[in-house]
């Protein structure tokens, strides 16, 4: 399970942010549509590979103007590797931004 904390004065997203993943950090693949949880957003069923370093993004899109239709994106992209001792059910469950 993915999860991407957000709160503060962060932006509203106008639409459900995209997961997205990569192995080289440039060239990204999506994953799914994360969904609205407590506190945050969330995707189950993800399944990294192991014994590899790799990058998660969720990537969203703001409503910027008003009445013209102009909308922003906002991203957090993580770096992070698993190796075949570690279980894959919690990736960034506690936060998918820094503390």
């Amino acid at each position: 399970m993915v999860t991407w904390m957000r709160s503060g004065t962060g932006p509203k997203l106008a639409l459900p942010p995209k997961l997205l993943f990569s192995v080289d950090g440039s060239n990204d693949v999506e994953v799914g549509t994360m969904q609205r949880s407590v506190g945050g957003l969330r995707y189950s069923g993800f399944a990294p590979p192991q014994g590899r370093t790799s990058y998660l993004c969720a990537r969203g899109q703001t409503a910027s103007g008003y009445g013209n239709r102009s909308v922003g994106r906002i991203e957090s992209t993580r770096q992070f590797y698993l190796d075949s001792s570690v279980s894959n059910d919690g990736i960034f469950l506690s936060g998918f931004d820094p503390p």
